[in-house]
């Protein structure tokens, strides 16, 4: 992905070693250079969440909101310790 205002540079200082070498694999993992990695995790951080189309994936992981909906429904009757 290209950047726009390409001329735009981004300076982290203090990364931990362990945090650099799992952006490594990450970004192996992925086809990309870590600078590239980088890019696509700050632009993935800062998208727009269209929050439709995030149910609608994730109900799709689920086999359907109705089963989401159950999931959910016990996560909050055992959060709430089983009280009405």
């Amino acid at each position: 992905m290209p950047a726009q205002n390409s001329d735009v540079t981004l300076t982290i200082r203090g990364i931990d070693a362990s945090v650099k070498a799992k952006l490594k694999q990450r970004a192996a993992r992925h086809g990309r250079s870590m600078e590239g990695e980088v890019r696509h995790i700050l632009a993935d951080a800062v998208r727009p969440v269209n929050v439709g189309v995030e149910f609608h994936q994730l109900g799709a992981v689920f086999g359907g909101l109705d089963d989401l909906a159950e999931v959910m429904e016990d996560a909050v009757t055992d959060r709430r310790g089983n009280a009405p």
